[in-house]
């Protein structure tokens, strides 16, 4: 039985080639997606664990920071500031902003900040280049929003009639569809039109106090304002991430998947055809149908696995390239992904071998005799 199966494979090389790149494709396919989404799932809590803080305060009802706008009074910072348990507070305020660079619209999620107070809080993650301590008519931009763009240090944005220059290049904060840039707090509230608003307040506890009891004396203290956990946070914007993103991706995924199964199902099948005589000899010496399964079953296999293989190698390279022409592009391959594709893409195999079991099955052992 394998030897038929391996003659089978070897004797139309063509035939076998398209099985091959069908579940490449299709295993790029799948493995870009997927490190695409975790890639993006990681970005969003990136940034918000990089602060180091202990829990954040914002308007009730408001829990993302990307879809919705929670605003707070600037004057319930001195009273945050009181409270028993809580050691330090700090101010965030941010906010999309379109303006124009060398004619092209473009979109920076703009964080402003005190480049003097302790990080990163809700400053840049990581300096690549340039300085931190930024003054009132400077900014730093994500090097992803910085390459996209061709911008280096030294160059001037104008937003909003102003001028500021690119003082630094920061990472960590590039999420796909707009990336993070940042300027002082006093020229963030004359950009961002917030007078004596916030969007949220960052806490940080005192040692050995406890969350519950802080939280408790923190919600008394403003009935439009709720304390939440940087967990509780991270969930609530990468809820929002998940149900705009994921059904696309899974819609996606299943496609790719499918692709596969068509294409070895459809590659065997042909093969079936063409080898009916064969099949007729198994079954007049005897044969039974579930040896023949494994005939095609080995042949659907080995497709899928040589797919794979080519296809992770493929998915590798093409995650590298990528980077290269489209800098905001992202993808996280987990070691976990790939073995979970590899399954993926036998169970590929085997569902394919099942298409032509019928043609198997009604296959008449007479014909071997007839001229």
């Amino acid at each position: 039985m394998l030897t038929l199966a391996r003659k089978n494979l070897l004797k139309e090389k063509g035939r076998l080639a398209i099985s091959i790149g069908g579940v490449a494709f299709a295993v790029v396919l799948i493995i870009l997606l997927r490190g695409i989404y975790v890639a993006y799932e990681t970005k969003v809590g990136g940034y918000y664990e990089a602060m180091g803080v202990d829990a954040w305060v914002l308007r009730r009802g408001c829990a993302d920071l990307l879809m919705s706008h929670s605003v707070l009074p600037e004057e319930l910072q001195a009273e945050l500031k009181n409270t028993e348990g809580v050691a330090d507070v700090t101010r965030y305020l941010a906010r999309q902003l379109g303006f124009s660079i060398k004619g092209d619209d473009v979109v920076l999620y703009l964080v402003a900040f005190d480049p003097k107070g302790p990080g990163p809080g809700p400053g840049p993650v990581r300096m690549e280049s340039g300085t931190r301590d930024i003054t009132e008519d400077e900014i730093i931009v994500d090097q992803v929003f910085a390459r996209k763009n061709g911008l280096h240090l030294g160059d001037v944005l104008s937003i909003d009639d102003e001028t500021l220059k690119v003082a630094g290049i920061s990472s960590g904060g590039d999420l796909v569809v707009f990336q993070y840039g940042f300027v002082t707090m006093n020229r963030g509230r004359t950009l961002l039109g917030a007078d004596e608003m916030v969007n949220a307040f960052l806490l940080t506890f005192s040692p050995g106090a406890s969350t519950a009891d802080v939280f408790a004396r923190v919600n008394a203290i403003d009935p439009d304002a709720i304390a939440m956990t940087v967990p509780a946070v991270i969930k609530a914007n990468r809820r929002v991430i998940n149900e705009s993103f994921l059904p696309v991706l899974g819609v996606l995924l299943m496609i790719g998947f499918l692709i596969g199964v068509s294409v070895i199902g459809l590659t065997i099948h042909s093969a079936v055809l063409e080898h009916r005589r064969e099949y007729g000899v198994l079954k007049a010496v005897g044969a039974r149908l579930r040896q023949m399964f494994v005939v095609v079953a080995v042949q659907a296999l080995v497709s899928a696995a040589a797919g794979y293989a080519v296809g992770i190698g493929i998915a590798l390279l093409a995650a590298r390239a990528a980077v290269l022409w489209v800098p905001q592009f992202i993808t996280r391959i987990q070691v976990s992904d790939v073995a979970l594709v590899g399954v993926a893409a036998l169970l590929m195999g085997l569902i394919a071998a099942v298409i032509p079991l019928r043609k198997i099955a009604r296959v008449d052992p007479a014909m071997v005799f007839r001229s």
